[in-house]
């Protein structure tokens, strides 16, 4: 089998980069492709997600016809919890009969609309309204001083700069990645300390940035007698843990 783990999102050439694939497929073999799926990104708002790191973003239609074009053929499909929501689609060299559960996710996706132009364009001012009600549970818990940040991730420089939420808003981010700590997040410029620091400051809440692991960071903390909030930003709508 060869297995492309969310690697197509972030090459500049998708074409070319499938093309190599299909060389590198045997001919009876199996081709496993996982991504971000496009179909989740709209249903649970991920415009986090959204940055320069990632060329593009994929439905199962489109990612199909990517296939296609280099002479394979997805005959199934399961969901992945990578990046909050992703799907692996196994693709052939060979057209064979598509799985149940490929065909009710190409069935689903023309329910959604989730390849529609207007979709999109109301991802747009669903992610306006969606900052909107953010911004207005994390100055409520302003008011009960102070609150942190834990997860300098990428996808957590988008959504704070989308916010304009900066150093001024929030003193520090916790991060267990020692390469991270001790410097700043991107156009925002919050200082990136250990989660100890973070911790002996006794922070009333937690802006848990790096979401699509928030179980385990959650069972982390209250595991450390963390015992406050958690402000919790997707999947939409926002809310308080």
């Amino acid at each position: 089998m060869l297995f492309a783990r969310n690697v197509l999102p972030h090459v500049s050439d998708q074409r070319d980069f499938v093309e190599g694939l299909s060389i590198a497929l045997h001919g009876d073999g199996v081709l496993a492709v996982e991504v971000h799926y496009a179909g989740v990104i709209v249903r649970e708002l991920h415009y986090d997600s959204i940055y320069h790191e990632h060329h593009c973003y994929f439905s199962l239609k489109n990612l199909e016809r990517l296939l296609n074009d280099f002479g394979m053929y997805v005959f199934d499909v399961e969901e992945s919890p990578v990046s909050g929501g992703s799907v692996i689609v196994y693709a052939k060299k060979q057209e064979v009969h598509p799985s149940a559960t490929l065909l009710a996710l190409r069935a689903s996706e023309g329910e959604s609309d989730v390849n529609a132009l207007e979709t999109w364009k109301m991802f747009a001012e669903r992610a306006d309204a969606h900052r909107t009600a953010l911004l207005s549970l994390f100055r409520t818990l302003q008011g009960e001083w102070p609150v942190f940040g834990y997860g300098a991730s990428a996808r957590s420089s988008t959504l704070l700069n989308y916010c304009a939420i900066d150093n001024s808003a929030l003193p520090v981010i916790a991060d267990k990645n020692p390469l991270k700590q001790g410097l700043y997040t991107a156009g925002t410029h919050i200082p990136i300390v250990p989660i100890g620091e973070m911790l002996s400051q006794r922070p009333s809440s937690i802006f848990v940035l790096a979401w699509n692991f928030k179980d385990e960071i959650m069972e982390e903390l209250r595991g450390s007698g963390y015992s406050g909030k958690f402000l919790i930003p997707f999947p939409d709508p926002p809310h308080v843990a």
